[in-house]
């Protein structure tokens, strides 16, 4: 689909326009469908699951006017496919994790705990060590995991892939200190 395809189809949709989303929206659940399929592996059927919830999602948040600027729909419906199918992998995981005895496993969620804090603690020193401005767009991500890159953008006034470069470059730098500190 191309830019004007985005603005047309959110005109249909604030229009209710039906015969423009009956020729857009098979095109556009291709894009989404291929996306996952090729980005992430996923099956034709689960693909298709999660593009149908995003298409409702995203309708609805055009409805509402949460997304105002057709050139960031494209950015909005990837990564909402994205995150919908990380969800339906993880409830697909979760689903065949036996239930274990809480007793059989207390001693070592103890040494799981004391672990996960000291990890914490290493990440905070780590993070506290960024300069402010980097330090305040990691933590901006960290109190709101649900924004997606869009939202990111827009907070901070930068473009989408201006966010997620930001965002992957502050991750490399903890990441790096983060393994050093262990290392010591």
């Amino acid at each position: 689909m191309s830019k004007t395809n985005y603005n047309i189809f959110m005109g249909a949709v604030m229009k209710n326009d039906s015969e423009a989303l009956n020729d857009l929206t098979p095109k556009l659940v291709k894009v989404l469908t291929r996306y996952l399929q090729i980005r992430f592996g996923a099956s034709t059927e689960d693909a298709e699951d999660c593009v149908q919830t995003v298409l409702m999602r995203g309708v609805k948040r055009i409805k509402e006017d949460g997304i105002e600027k057709p050139e960031s729909l494209l950015a909005y419906f990837l990564t909402s496919a994205k995150h919908e199918y990380f969800r339906l992998k993880k409830a697909k995981y979760s689903a065949h994790i036996p239930f274990v005895a809480e007793e059989h496993g207390s001693k070592a969620y103890q040494l799981e705990e004391i672990l996960q804090e000291e990890r914490m603690t290493i990440l905070t020193d780590c993070i506290q060590q960024l300069n402010p401005s980097s330090r305040e767009y990691i933590l901006y991500w960290l109190k709101n995991p649900s924004h997606n890159a869009q939202d990111v953008a827009d907070h901070f006034g930068i473009n989408v892939n201006a966010a997620w470069t930001r965002k992957h470059r502050i991750l490399k730098v903890l990441q790096a200190c983060c393994q050093k500190k262990l290392d010591q």
